[in-house]
């Protein structure tokens, strides 16, 4: 996927030479790039737990020694893209779970289309 391609090249980024606050910055980029991680190996199996671990990733970026973002510039609005889009996806799953189990119990699902 292309988050984990993204994701390869963040963790060039983080291993690269960084200035004098990276001795302090390099728990908050261990703690990050776990949950970046994790998120990427449970996508398939629990995907609202990996956007939850996405949302606390975006939560926590900005908190690291010295201020500013750890996650570069393109990786930042992948991760807040991937968040909403699976956000999307997790609502029109529930819908769908919610009119099928209408339907099942007789509920039917009338749809109107206007006056015309």
């Amino acid at each position: 996927s292309k988050l984990a391609g993204e994701l390869e090249v963040q963790k060039m980024i983080w291993q690269s030479p960084r200035d004098a606050h990276k001795d302090r910055q390099d728990g908050y980029v261990t703690s990050l790039q776990s949950e970046l991680d994790l998120a990427l190996s449970i996508h398939v199996s629990q995907p609202e737990e990996a956007v939850t671990t996405l949302e606390r990733c975006l939560a926590c970026d900005g908190d690291s020694p010295g201020g500013g973002t750890l996650l570069s510039t393109s990786m930042l609005p992948m991760v807040e893209a991937v968040v909403h889009l699976e956000r999307m996806s997790l609502a029109r799953l529930s819908l769908i779970r919610y009119l099928e189990a209408s339907v099942a119990a007789g509920g039917g699902c009338a749809i109107s289309g206007g006056s015309g």
